[in-house]
């Protein structure tokens, strides 16, 4: 005789991922400055930074460099 087959169906199981929870935005205080042609660059990274040689750096963080940099730019310096 022969044997009949069993079939047999499993229905997958929902797993629910837990959700994640929204991380808050922290807002980092920035020392601003506008540029104005003429200004010493010097100057200005001494009161965004306190130090003089910074001028790049400044100019990097704020996505601008000396060819760039024109009149009303923002330099921008974390806190």
């Amino acid at each position: 005789m022969a044997k009949k087959k069993e079939v047999i169906t499993e229905t997958p199981e929902v797993v629910e991922k837990p959700k994640k929870a929204k991380k808050k935005v922290e807002e980092k205080p920035e020392a601003v400055h506008i540029y104005h042609t003429g200004d010493d660059l010097e100057q200005i990274s001494l009161e965004l930074t306190g130090v003089r040689y910074k001028i790049y750096a400044i100019l990097m963080k704020s996505g601008l460099n000396m060819n760039t940099l024109k009149d009303g730019d923002i330099l921008r310096w974390e806190i």
